[in-house]
């Protein structure tokens, strides 16, 4: 029977995990700290300045959302799109008025010259369908939708309750030309019914009681500049 021998040969397990050497994290130097401060405290700055300069922009995109009357540029561009095709007299118009937020008598006159239509056969169109405006919008345009969700949903009171907040009436402006209210059919948004849109956003969930203050949230950014201004 053999000795065991003087030195101490402790049994290593099978599958012993590596040991995953470490590296000592190098000590923070004065400079660094002062650094990683002046960073932080950077960043609240650097948010409230992309956000100023995002509304600046939705304010001048709104501002510029309409071509002025005077302007043909855009007509050029109906005409090689709807000019030649028979019975697009509708989209001629829904062009038109995109371009130009509401149909001006000089437009009209212009879109009957080009399209070969009587001045007649256009007022007819746009007079019989809701969907067309002879008078210039305010700076937010305001479509409250009533299609068959939206209707269940209270869309008739969300209705009432921003012509109790503005004052006016569907179809008009304020006296401010601030806001227009329109109706709309469907705005493709039915799981937030009731909606509407002002401007560029869309607001879902309503409740009567909360239309005021998402009224002054725009009559502020449009008081604001105006003091800018």
């Amino acid at each position: 029977m053999s000795r065991p021998s003087g030195k101490f040969c402790p049994t290593v397990p099978k599958n012993r995990p590596a040991r995953v050497a470490v590296r000592p994290r190098a000590a923070l130097t004065r400079e660094s700290l002062l650094l990683e401060s002046s960073r932080v405290a950077a960043r609240p700055a650097a948010v409230a300045a992309r956000h100023e300069e995002e509304r600046m922009e939705k304010e001048c995109a709104c501002a510029n959302r309409y071509a002025d009357v005077d302007d043909l540029g855009p007509m050029d561009e109906i005409m090689e799109k709807y000019g030649h095709e028979k019975g697009a007299l509708i989209p001629l118009l829904q062009e038109a008025q995109d371009a130009y937020g509401y149909l001006d008598e000089q437009i009209m006159r212009e879109l009957a010259r080009r399209a070969g239509y009587q001045l007649s056969q256009l007022y007819g169109v746009a007079t019989f369908f809701s969907q067309f405006r002879l008078k210039p919008i305010g700076e937010y345009l305001i479509k409250v939708c009533h299609g068959t969700a939206c209707h269940v949903g209270g869309a008739t009171q969300i209705s009432d309750e921003v012509c109790n907040q503005l004052g006016i009436k569907e179809g008009e402006t304020t006296p401010d030309n601030k806001f227009t209210l329109e109706s709309v059919m469907c705005l493709g948004a039915c799981a937030l019914a009731p909606i509407m849109v002002v401007g560029e956003d869309t607001h879902g969930k309503l409740k009567p009681t909360g239309i005021k203050k998402i009224l002054k949230k725009y009559a502020d950014i449009a008081g604001s500049t105006e003091e800018e201004e």
